[in-house]
């Protein structure tokens, strides 16, 4: 099978350096485009970038490769990371279980590439999405850590509200490995004796197709079978607050935008994003922030009445196919 035409890369490594001794120690590693890696492109998938070769690492390239980890290429990724199904700049990622269905994104390339055993680990950005949706896609396991956990030194931060770096991989035991490493330990034995998923069963009716209904429900059912309990509780201003996500996300990404020369080569779905920021009411904004802060503390409130001891909430990735 010819993988390159599945455009998990934008660039190849020709001679991948030797590995560290570490823990990661010659795990590959993919590097979403705009995660600069010294000596490499640094596109951010925009031909505002094209010709950018990064100076030095990120601070989370530099821990992951100071344990061992081998970068082997920069991977395709919505244009500077504003997710979008396609992108004018450069080719994106095609979805390796089916090409005519989309591979996600933004972190497209990066989840396409663990997908196709092309690396071991993926490095990605997701401020809404944009690492979990590509690892759904290509049926990998994606994480993404909370606010401000692990180092974002050297990324560009588009969405400061939102953006955090997240790990793709092909089993949750690798991407523990990773996360450890970055700044997120392994859970310490002991603890719950019975753990526990907190399911939010009418936001899953009413917001997933019969399909993926059928398949979470399928999920839970093995959880049950390997003694997890499942609590069904509803968590108050949820899709009020995805929605407010989506508009600080206009926000801050359109604010971005406005930095750029009013003539940079955008594509046109970020020439329309930057139109619609400069639209944007400041007080619809603001309104959006506290919204998002309410739910904080309703989610907050939800997960120490309802799992007490300690658990996880439980919901579809996505609610429909890709």
């Amino acid at each position: 099978m010819d993988l390159s035409r599945f455009r998990a890369f934008s660039h190849l490594v020709d001679h991948p350096a030797e590995p560290a001794p570490g823990a990661l120690h010659g795990m590959t590693l993919a590097v979403k485009g705009n995660i600069p890696v010294a000596g490499l492109p640094w596109t951010e998938g925009s031909a505002v970038f094209a010709r950018r070769i990064a100076t030095e690492d990120a601070a989370c390239v530099a821990r992951l490769k100071a344990e061992g980890a081998v970068v082997v290429g920069m991977t395709t990724l919505s244009e500077m990371a504003m997710y979008a199904p396609d992108n004018p700049a450069e080719p994106m990622g095609l979805n390796p279980w089916d090409i005519t269905r989309t591979a996600g994104g933004s972190s497209t390339g990066s989840g396409v590439a663990v997908a196709l055993g092309q690396a071991v680990l993926g490095l990605g950005t997701d401020s809404g999405g944009s690492v979990r949706n590509p690892a759904l896609h290509g049926g990998v396991v994606g994480f993404k850590p909370s606010l401000h956990a692990w180092d974002y030194a050297g990324v560009t931060q588009a969405a400061p509200s939102l953006d955090t770096l997240g790990l793709i991989a092909r089993d949750v035991a690798t991407l523990a490995r990773a996360a450890a490493v970055l700044g997120t330990p392994a859970p310490t034995p002991g603890g719950r004796a019975t753990p526990r998923l907190l399911v939010p069963s009418r936001l899953v009716e009413t917001g997933a197709d019969a399909a993926t209904r059928a398949l979470f429900a399928a999920a839970l059912a093995q959880c049950r079978g390997a003694g997890i309990d499942i609590i069904e509780a509803e968590i108050p201003l949820w899709r009020e607050a995805d929605a407010a996500c989506g508009l600080i996300s206009l926000a801050e990404g359109g604010a971005f935008l406005a930095t750029l020369p009013e003539d940079a080569p955008i594509g046109p779905r970020l020439v329309a994003r930057r139109a619609a920021y400069r639209a944007l009411d400041p007080a619809a904004v603001d309104q959006a922030r506290a919204t998002c802060a309410a739910f904080t503390q309703a989610l907050r409130g939800v997960l120490r009445d309802a799992l007490k001891e300690g658990g996880a909430i439980a919901t579809p990735t996505w609610p429909f196919a890709a």
